[in-house]
C-alpha cells in the first residue's frame, strides 16, 4: 500500500464551527448514517464496543459504522472527503464526514471504491487525530493517506471508526461532547428505529447493530396510517403537512411526536417531544407520529430556533398539530369517548353545576385517571357509591399535585378492599375515617419505635427509669383501651402500678 500526504481544503470560518455543529453526539452520529444512506447503501452495520473498565468513564470504548454504498475511490478522495465547507459540494458542506470528531479525538476512514478512469477498484485509508491541529489551522495541517489499486472485482464499502471518545477524558466536557444515552446497549436499537422508521418499515435499508439485524416486526404493529392536511399560515400561504402514525411494539405507552426535515433528499428527525393528547389513553399502546412539510426545514430546527416562525405562527401551528392528532385518537378511541359521555352525565362528576377545574389540563387528567379506574373496577357500570368519595378525592389530589399518592395507594386496592372501604364510608363520615386512620398510623409507628428501643442496638444504652419511663408516660394507651387519651403521669411509681 502506497502513502501520500494531503491537506484539507476548507475555509477558516467553517473550521471554527466544525466540532460544535451538532446538538449532541447522537445527532453527530446520525450524520454518518445519513452519509451512508446518500451513498445508496443497502446494509449499514453499527458496531459499538461496550466495556466496563475503571479507566474509561463511559461504557463505550469505540464506535464503528460500515456501509455497502458506492464507496470513495482514491482519485475522488480529495474532492469528496478532504474538501469541506466549499461550493464544490452538491448537497451540504461535506462537514458530515467529520461529525465523528465531535464524538471522539481519533477518526479512521477506510473505503473501497471504483475508479472510473483507471477502471479499477481502490482501497484508501485515512486517519485524523484532533491533537494534530490543536495549535494549528486545520487547512495547513498535512495528513497521511494510504492507498492501493486492487485487482479484480470487489464490493465497495465505507467504514468509519471512532476511538478515544471525548466522554472518557478526565477533564470537564461540554454537554455536546458527552456520549448520548441513545448509544447505550439498551437504547441504541430503539433510537435507530425512531430516526429511520421509513427505511426499517419498508425494508429499504438493513440496520445491523453488533451483529443483530433490526426488523420492522420488532417495532411496528400493523401498517402505519397517513394523514395529509393543508396548513394555512398567518400570511395566508398554504403548506402541506403530512402525518404518519406508527403503532409501536413497546411498553412505553406514550405518544411521541417527531418533526422530520429533508436533508439532501433524506428524511431526518430534527426535533421530538412527548405529546399528551386529550383523546389518547394508555390502553391504545405506544404511538410514534412523524410530521413532515416543506415549511419545516433543517435550519429551523438546527438550534431549536422555532422562534424564527414568530409566536403567533408557532401557536397556530401547534394548535393545528394538536387538533389533527386529537382527531386521530378520537376516531381510534371509541371506548374512551363512550366513557366520557357516561362520566360527564354522572351525578358524582365534580365539574358540574358551575363547578370548574383550575385548568383544562386538570380536567383532562381527571378524565384519564377516572377512565383507568372504570377500566379496573367498573365504578359507573356498577353504580358504585364509592364515586361520591373517590372522585372528589381524585380531583383534590390532582389540584394539589398529589396524584402519585392516589396511584400508589388508592388505585392499587383490590376489589375486596375497595368494597370494605365503601362499606366503611357508608357507616362513617369520611372525616372520622381519616382521623381514625391517622391515629392508628401514629400508634403503629410508635410500636415500631418502642420495639427498636427495647430489642434493637439502642437497648444496650437505654436507661429504664430516666429515659424509657419518660417515653412511655406519653403513651399510656399501651396499658389498655381505658387509658387511651389519659394525660401523662409524672410518677414512676404510677407507671410501676400499671405495669404490675
Amino acid at each position: 500500500m502506497k502513502s501520500t500526504t494531503k491537506k484539507i481544503t476548507t475555509n477558516t470560518r467553517v473550521i471554527k464551527d466544525l466540532l460544535t455543529k451538532y446538538r449532541d453526539t447522537f445527532q453527530a452520529f446520525r450524520e454518518l448514517i445519513n452519509n451512508s444512506l446518500q451513498a445508496e447503501s443497502k446494509n449499514i452495520e453499527i458496531n459499538i464496543e461496550y466495556v466496563n473498565e475503571a479507566n474509561i468513564k463511559s461504557p463505550i470504548k469505540s464506535i464503528e459504522i460500515i456501509d455497502d454504498g458506492f464507496g470513495v475511490p482514491f482519485n475522488e478522495f480529495d474532492n469528496r472527503i478532504l474538501e469541506i465547507g466549499t461550493t464544490a459540494k452538491a448537497s451540504g458542506q461535506g462537514i458530515g464526514r467529520f461529525s465523528s470528531l465531535q464524538i471522539g479525538e481519533l477518526m479512521h476512514i477506510e473505503t473501497v471504491g471504483f475508479d472510473k478512469i483507471e477502471k479499477r477498484f481502490t482501497k484508501t485509508k485515512f486517519s485524523m487525530d484532533t491533537l494534530d491541529f490543536n495549535d494549528a489551522q486545520l487547512e495547513e495541517t498535512e495528513f497521511k493517506v494510504d492507498y492501493t489499486y486492487l485487482e479484480g472485482e470487489h464490493n465497495p464499502y465505507y467504514k468509519v471508526m471512532i476511538e478515544q471518545l471525548h466522554h472518557n477524558k478526565q477533564a470537564k466536557l461540554p454537554k455536546r461532547n458527552k456520549i448520548h444515552e441513545h448509544f447505550l446497549s439498551q437504547n441504541i436499537s430503539q433510537a435507530i428505529f425512531e430516526h429511520y422508521p421509513f427505511e426499517i418499515f419498508h425494508n429499504t435499508v438493513n440496520f445491523i447493530i453488533n451483529g443483530d439485524a433490526l426488523k420492522r416486526e420488532h417495532f411496528v404493529i400493523d401498517k402505519p396510517s397517513k394523514k395529509t392536511i393543508d396548513y394555512v399560515d398567518k400570511k395566508g400561504k398554504t403548506h402541506t403537512l403530512n402525518f404518519y402514525f406508527y403503532n409501536i411494539n413497546s411498553a412505553l405507552n406514550k405518544v411521541k411526536v417527531f418533526f422530520q426535515t429533508d436533508n439532501a433528499g433524506l428524511k431526518s428527525v430534527a426535533h421530538e417531544y412527548t405529546y399528551s393528547s386529550d383523546w389518547y389513553t394508555s390502553d391504545l399502546g405506544t404511538w410514534f407520529i412523524y410530521i413532515e412539510s416543506p415549511m419545516l426545514n433543517a435550519d429551523l430546527f438546527r438550534n431549536l430556533d422555532l422562534e424564527a416562525l414568530g409566536e403567533a405562527e408557532i401557536n397556530n401551528l401547534k394548535n393545528t398539530i394538536k387538533e389533527t392528532i386529537n382527531d386521530f385518537f378520537k376516531a381510534k378511541n371509541k371506548r374512551f369517548e363512550k366513557f366520557l359521555n357516561s362520566l360527564e352525565n354522572d351525578k358524582y362528576y365534580p365539574y358540574q353545576n358551575n363547578e370548574q377545574p383550575a385548568s383544562k389540563s386538570q380536567e383532562v387528567l381527571f378524565k384519564k385517571v377516572a377512565y383507568l379506574l372504570e377500566d379496573e373496577h367498573q365504578l359507573i357500570q356498577k353504580d358504585d357509591k364509592i364515586r361520591n368519595f373517590l372522585y372528589p378525592l381524585l380531583d383534590k389530589a390532582i389540584s394539589n399535585g398529589n396524584i402519585e399518592y392516589i396511584f400508589n395507594k388508592v388505585l392499587k386496592l383490590s376489589e375486596e378492599n375497595l368494597e370494605k372501604f365503601q362499606n366503611l364510608l357508608e357507616k362513617t363520615d369520611l372525616e372520622d375515617v381519616v382521623h381514625f386512620a391517622s391515629v392508628v398510623a401514629d400508634k403503629t409507628e410508635f410500636l415500631d419505635f418502642l420495639h427498636e428501643l427495647t430489642y434493637g442496638e439502642l437497648s444496650k444504652y437505654l436507661k429504664e427509669r430516666s429515659q424509657l419511663h419518660k417515653i412511655v408516660e406519653d403513651e399510656l394507651w399501651l396499658f389498655g383501651e381505658n387509658y387511651n387519651g389519659t394525660p401523662k403521669l409524672w410518677s414512676d411509681k404510677k407507671n410501676r402500678q400499671y405495669l404490675n
